[in-house]
């Protein structure tokens, strides 16, 4: 019962803090591209060219990530997939 309660309160937690890392993702890239066209049409102040520094290393950061939480799901994936098969086969001795 206590695990049951554990895998749902992670699953909750781990539901609030990706889909935050896509938010954040999808925020910074837009903000990143407003200040690329600004860039484009005229010179962009210290603070504005610290700030898009900023972004695209916050970017590349939260894009990492976002590529570890989705291979560590397909990982999961395989391990589910996996045990469901060799559940029908029981162990080399057992039987």
């Amino acid at each position: 019962m206590k695990l049951q309660r554990l895998s749902k309160g992670l699953q909750k937690w781990s539901h609030r803090k990706v889909d935050n890392v896509k938010l954040q993702l999808a925020m910074a890239k837009e903000i990143l591209h407003q200040l690329e066209i600004a860039r484009d049409s005229l010179a962009l102040s210290q603070g504005e060219e610290w700030l898009r520094r900023k972004l695209k290393g916050h970017c590349l950061g939260l894009a990492s990530l976002e590529r570890t939480i989705e291979h560590l799901r397909s990982r999961v994936l395989f391990l589910k997939e996996r045990d469901a098969n060799t559940s029908f086969f029981p162990p080399a001795g057992a039987v």
